[in-house]
């Protein structure tokens, strides 16, 4: 499994589009987003919906993209989310779904913001 950390100065410096195309770079690829706290049937099925995806457009890849924290516990400063799985045991769960390349961001106030939308696209660079 292949995982490419994104830390929140990363994160702030990709937006801020002083990145360019510096750091690590991922082929074509089908990606996937979501918080995957646990692995039930419906994260299964959009992760075989995204290897599909990949095989069907001739991509070279199919990512998740992921939080290393709960979103919730940003947005929400008094909630403190119920999580069923570390964040080892998340890894764990991914890579044994099939996943062969997980991107992994710190939930940030950059990223809760929206702003990183106009970046994202061949060349960005994570």
């Amino acid at each position: 499994m292949r995982l490419i950390r994104l830390t929140e100065p990363y994160i702030q410096e990709i937006i801020a589009g002083r990145l360019g195309v510096r750091g690590p770079q991922l082929a074509s690829c089908a990606l996937t987003l979501g918080s995957f706290d646990g692995l039930h049937g419906g994260h299964r099925a959009l992760l075989r919906r995204t290897r599909e995806a990949r095989d069907r457009l001739n991509l070279a890849e199919s990512v998740v993209f992921t939080f290393r924290q709960h979103p919730r516990e940003l947005l929400d400063s008094a909630c403190e989310p119920f999580l069923l799985t570390t964040w080892r045991e998340k890894l764990s769960l991914l890579e044994d779904g099939g996943c062969r390349v997980i991107v992994a961001a710190d939930f940030c106030p950059a990223l809760a913001a929206g702003r990183a939308g106009p970046r994202v696209g061949p060349g960005a660079g994570l």
